[in-house]
């Protein structure tokens, strides 16, 4: 979680980047899936860090465009990963 659990629309969490590293200096090889103020900034950051997938809701939903929202999402423009927007 990028964001205290509870409610859509809380602030990003600046220590998510160190966990997901963390996670992958333990050598786990699991995609990790992050849920939580994934906006187009945020996203970018837990990607590159080594996330698999991002949930997003209110960036997407509180869009005045929700198919530009999404596109501006697709991995493809920021990651060396491949991952999911879900």
């Amino acid at each position: 979680m990028a964001i205290k659990a509870g409610f859509s629309g809380q602030a990003y969490r600046e220590d998510t980047v160190r966990k997901i590293r963390k996670i992958h200096e333990a050598e786990f090889d699991v995609p990790i899936a992050v849920d939580g103020a994934m906006n187009l900034e945020n996203a970018k950051k837990v990607v590159g860090s080594g996330a698999a997938r991002i949930n997003s809701n209110s960036y997407i939903f509180g869009a005045e465009n929700i198919e530009s929202a999404i596109k501006s999402l697709d991995f493809s423009h920021f990651s060396h990963n491949g991952g999911d927007i879900i």
